[in-house]
C-alpha cells in the first residue's frame, strides 16, 4: 500500500487474499487509487475510489484439503510502476510455486510523491467466516529482493494457541 498523507489515504494496493469466489484459493488484485498525479482514495480502503488493475487466483488451494493444518510459505513481490509507464508488478509464489504474476501494471499513474510505506497482513473474510477457523502467521519478512522458501525446513502447525 502507499499512503499519501496521514489519514491512511492510498495510491495503490496490492492484495494477497482469498478468492472471493473460491475461498480455498489466494488471488493477486492490485489497485490503483490514482488518476493522473492526484490520489483519489481518501481514507484507508476507499473502495469506491479504487480503480481494479484485474484479479487473477493462484492455482493451489491453500485453504482446502490436503493442505489444511500444514504450513505454507507465501511470498508476494510488488513492484511500483516508474511514473507515467506500465511497468508494475505484482506476484506471489506458494512454496516457491509461482502462483500469479502480474505485469505490465500502472498502479500510480504519474504521481510520485511515495513509495510503498504501509504493509498490512489482515484475516478478513468479506461476508463473514463460513465456520469456525484459523489462520497462523510466523516468520515474516520484508525484503527488497526475493527471500525464498526454505523446504527443507518443517514445522509442526502450533498448538493450544490462545488468541486474546
Amino acid at each position: 500500500m502507499v499512503t499519501s498523507v496521514s489519514d491512511w489515504s492510498q495510491a495503490m494496493i496490492a492484495h494477497v487474499w482469498s478468492d472471493q469466489n473460491d475461498n480455498n484459493f489466494l488471488m493477486s488484485d492490485p489497485v490503483s487509487c490514482v488518476a493522473g498525479s492526484t490520489v483519489q482514495c481518501v481514507g484507508y480502503n476507499d473502495f469506491a475510489h479504487f480503480t481494479w488493475l484485474g484479479g487473477t487466483r493462484g492455482t493451489t488451494a491453500v485453504f482446502a484439503s490436503p493442505n489444511l493444518g500444514t504450513w505454507k510459505c507465501i511470498e508476494h513481490h510488488v513492484k511500483l510502476n516508474d511514473a507515467s509507464q506500465s511497468n508494475g508488478v505484482s506476484e506471489f509464489w506458494i512454496d516457491d510455486h509461482l502462483e500469479v504474476s502480474r505485469t505490465g501494471l500502472n498502479f500510480v499513474g504519474s504521481y510520485s510523491a511515495f513509495g510503498i510505506n504501509a504493509i498490512f497482513f489482515e484475516n478478513y473474510i468479506n461476508n463473514g467466516s463460513p465456520q469456525a477457523q484459523s489462520r497462523y502467521w510466523d516468520n515474516i519478512v520484508v525484503s527488497t529482493q526475493r527471500v525464498g522458501c526454505n523446504p527443507s525446513t518443517s514445522l509442526p502447525p502450533p498448538t493450544n494457541l490462545r488468541v486474546n
